[in-house]
């Protein structure tokens, strides 16, 4: 799904995210993390990892992050930020009738912590990269 392709509620909760100074924090943290994950075993860039490695690495750095206080920031913003996003468009009913599918709320927000999570990992692949 582009990301043109999203509701507006959910391209504004992003936009929203993204932009945060805790979104900031927590990157700046995980590219730390990745650097000093990536010292540890001597090495310069993700892309230096066996690849048998690589989804290994970054389960143990978002593991790792998930301790951090950056992390419950960020995502204390993101459930605020979610929270506001779904309210305002309850208020103004402008939840399109195709959006309204069989997917609870719940569903398409569990499908898009999913993809959060897709995008964290890749945030991990770059980072370490010097990307």
């Amino acid at each position: 799904m582009a990301a043109g392709d999203l509701p507006l509620w959910l391209e504004e909760l992003m936009r929203e995210a993204l932009g945060s100074a805790e979104w900031q924090t927590l990157s700046e943290s995980i590219m730390q993390e990745v650097e000093d994950k990536l010292d540890r075993r001597g090495l310069k860039f993700f892309s230096d990892l066996p690849e048998a490695d690589k989804g290994i690495f970054i389960d143990e750095v978002e593991q790792d992050m998930q301790m951090e206080e950056s992390y419950e920031t960020f995502f204390r913003r993101l459930g605020g930020s979610l929270d506001k996003q779904l309210l305002q468009t309850a208020m103004k009913g402008e939840v399109a009738e195709d959006e309204r599918s069989s997917m609870s709320v719940e569903q398409r927000t569990h499908a898009e912590l999913n993809r959060q999570d897709l995008m964290f990992k890749r945030l991990i692949e770059l980072v370490g990269d010097g990307a």
